[in-house]
């Protein structure tokens, strides 16, 4: 399964322009209904075809209680991660 792919460009400090970002990991806490997704940065698609390492990496938090907030979703991923273990 390919990671969900999008495309922005950010000019870092050192002039180097990402324009092309993968999100390369998840984190999930349903006891504090938080997420955080780490994203990666590259210059061009090609690079990261290539191997190329990213020319930035950040980690986006995420407060899903305000949009989850009987605990449907939380549950959800729960029996996921539960079913997902055997």
């Amino acid at each position: 399964m390919a990671a969900p792919q999008w495309s922005v460009s950010k000019t870092l400090p050192t002039g180097v322009v990402a324009a092309y970002w993968v999100a390369t990991s998840m984190n999930v806490s349903l006891i504090s209904a938080q997420a955080q997704v780490q994203i990666s940065g590259y210059i061009s698609q090609d690079a990261f075809n290539a191997g190329a390492q990213p020319a930035i990496q950040e980690v986006v938090s995420i407060d899903f209680s305000s949009f989850d907030p009987t605990g449907a979703m939380a549950s959800g991923v729960a029996a996921l991660a539960q079913a997902a273990q055997g």
